[in-house]
């Protein structure tokens, strides 16, 4: 029996100028290694996710990715890694190559999906910076954020902030963001 795994080409993969949605357990290892050096390109210099995510097999932990490729050159350009929870779906990382227009794409796409019922993104600063700037709302119901951070210890705090214990290191200040 032939697998899907087994007959997905990259040029199968990738859809140009638009997005696709992947079970990233059906990527091929070329195809697993470019993501993986697209997302060490973006988090290379937070060394406490590089740590935690230390080879293209620990993206397999998450379950979907979106991918676009936006010049025609048959691989992507920008991902999205999410995983589906009970209010929906959880961004994790994304990331893109490094130039404008990809960047530029993934940041529409990104503000698109949060401003979409039921996608949220865990976001320090720099997320916070981005959610302000488009208006996307937060989460400050601390019932719904412990569901959906589920299994991390958060210590709640003022306005739909909270602490909770980075991968490596001392407690971190977050905030969920998405519609509900």
């Amino acid at each position: 029996m032939i697998k899907l795994k087994n007959i997905l080409t990259e040029t199968d993969l990738v859809t140009s100028n638009s997005w696709g949605e992947y079970t990233i357990s059906v990527l091929s290892d070329d195809e697993l290694n470019t993501l993986y050096d697209m997302f060490k390109e973006t988090y290379g210099k937070m060394g406490n996710i590089i740590r935690t995510v230390s080879s293209a097999e620990k993206l397999k932990t998450h379950k979907y990715v979106l991918l676009i490729d936006y010049d025609n050159d048959n691989a992507f350009d920008a991902f999205i890694i999410y995983n589906p929870i009970s209010y929906g779906n959880k961004i994790v990382y994304l990331g893109s190559k490094n130039n404008i227009v990809a960047k530029s794409i993934l940041m529409k796409k990104f503000k698109d999906l949060l401003l979409s019922k039921n996608w949220f993104i865990e976001g320090g600063r720099k997320i916070e910076d981005f959610c302000v700037k488009y208006k996307i709302p937060y989460i400050d119901d601390m019932d719904i954020v412990t569901k959906i951070i589920k299994n991390k210890k958060i210590e709640p705090s003022e306005d739909g902030y909270y602490i909770r214990k980075a991968a490596f290191g001392a407690g971190v200040k977050k905030r969920l963001y998405g519609a509900l």
